[in-house]
């Protein structure tokens, strides 16, 4: 391991989550090694395309859910959230099939996400939540309301 490894796995697996309440239970430090961080903070950009993306990449990084890489999954949870809100039924179908998922999805909804985006979210659920989805609906609303009242707490 180089030196440089060794500082960005330090700064890794100490650095602040976005505050999430729940333990993220799917972290495991033992499990994300420095080069393991490293690949998964270079490819945390592009797993936000769809929810299968995001849960494969949650799957094979999710052990290394701290710092950046925590910050990155939360600005993709909540931009799927907020601008491609049509795939919730893909969400809902990927987070049956793994509760520990739907955890971490709804973990990221955070205060590290922008304003605007968390509100488009709420936009989202009040107005667009099919019948079926009522129940993950309403638990996302939550999740936003609170990043955005965490948001005003600090400014």
């Amino acid at each position: 391991m180089t030196l440089i490894q060794a500082v960005l796995a330090a700064w890794f697996l100490t650095a602040p989550d976005g505050g999430a309440d729940p333990p993220r239970v799917w972290v495991n430090p033992d499990r994300c090694t420095p080069n393991v961080q490293l690949q998964a903070l270079g490819s945390v950009s592009s797993a936000p395309r769809d929810w299968q993306v995001l849960h494969y990449h949650f799957r094979k990084f999710g052990q290394c859910d701290v710092g950046a890489v925590a910050e990155g999954y939360s600005h993709g949870v909540v931009t799927l959230l907020a601008y491609s809100w049509q795939q919730l039924a893909q969400l809902a179908t990927v987070g049956r099939g793994d509760p520990t998922f739907l955890q971490f999805v709804l973990a990221h909804i955070d205060a590290t996400t922008a304003d605007e985006d968390l509100r488009q979210v709420q936009v989202n659920v009040a107005t667009a939540c099919p019948a079926r989805h009522r129940e993950l609906c309403n638990r996302v609303g939550e999740q936003a309301k609170a990043a955005l009242d965490d948001h005003s707490s600090r400014h």
